[in-house]
């Protein structure tokens, strides 16, 4: 870990960084003390980090997957130009993206001229335009699937457009859950956000036809025993450090706080701390280290009907 004095010139500059393209992107000026001050940092910390992926990068495209607002504005804070943007084989390439000014933190992006797009039924987004597909070759059935009766491409994503026509997605139609009570869960953006604190590994949220959202941790174990040394806690493996009482109270506090700004029935009621992490080789996550819920489901079977006991 780097001394307390490079930390925090790290943390100054990034914060810097952040002022400055904020302020970019709202088409604001700086002023000559917030210029000044951004030089200085670019010039001890965030050029040196650009220079880290070669020092000439003009963009980083990304796509496939949620990029959480975070980790977005730490690239865009050292100067990097991320292109955040949203297509599927369907469309051949891209149907919406980032633009150079005026785009929203959270979006992916605005659709591209001569792309038309809408929310259909269940907030699915559809797609109309030049680069949508004619078909799937030898399989009209399924061509019949994913296009609504007049032509617009179904994309199977649910999704949002603002009053500005930046897009907003929420999840795979099929990975969404429906708690008993009916409401409608995205797995996904709570993981992507209690993934975010260093003391979890991995979690998977269950909801699907249950009465509230739990979720199985895994923690990051470097993280975790580091912490319990740090307070004297005596434990002889992870079983009993999971199992005690300051770790667990630890992690509902943090889980308290990470959720606040949830909705009431998207925050984890309760968890289970798993002293066994998931991976390819046992099967709870694929070759691109997406989690396989249905074999997590049946590994986990009795510590999530635990959760669920009154």
């Amino acid at each position: 870990q780097a001394p307390w004095h490079r930390r925090k010139l790290f943390n100054w500059a990034i914060k810097c960084g952040e002022r400055q393209f904020l302020r970019k992107l709202q088409g604001k000026k700086s002023c000559p003390w917030s210029t000044t001050m951004y030089q200085l940092a670019d010039k001890l910390v965030l050029s040196k980090l650009r220079n880290i992926l070669g020092g000439r990068v003009r963009f980083l495209p990304a796509a496939g997957a949620r990029l959480d607002e975070t980790i977005t504005l730490f690239f865009l804070a050292v100067g990097i130009n991320i292109k955040y943007g949203y297509g599927m084989t369907e469309t051949c390439a891209t149907v919406s993206c980032w633009q150079e000014q005026g785009y929203v933190l959270g979006s992916i992006g605005t659709p591209l001229p001569g792309i038309d797009v809408r929310i259909g039924e269940e907030d699915e987004i559809q797609v109309r335009g030049p680069i949508v597909m004619k078909g799937y070759f030898n399989n009209q059935e399924e061509t019949d699937r994913v296009f609504a009766q007049d032509g617009w491409l179904c994309t199977g994503d649910a999704g949002k457009l603002d009053e500005n026509g930046n897009l907003f997605i929420t999840e795979r139609l099929k990975d969404l859950m429906k708690t008993s009570n009916g409401k409608y869960i995205a797995p996904q953006m709570i993981e992507g956000t209690l993934g975010q604190d260093r003391f979890i590994e991995h979690v998977a949220v269950i909801a699907d036809a249950r009465k509230f959202v739990s979720a199985l941790i895994v923690p990051s174990y470097d993280a975790l025993e580091e912490y319990a040394k740090s307070i004297n806690l005596k434990y002889h493996d992870r079983v009993e450090l999971l199992r005690h009482s300051q770790i667990i109270n630890m992690f509902e506090q943090r889980l308290k706080e990470m959720q606040k700004n949830f909705a009431h029935f998207d925050q984890v009621k309760r968890f289970t701390l798993l002293p066994n992490p998931f991976s390819m080789e046992t099967g709870e996550l694929t070759p691109t280290l997406k989690l396989r819920r249905k074999i997590i489901m049946q590994r986990y079977h009795n510590e999530i009907e635990s959760m669920y006991q009154d």
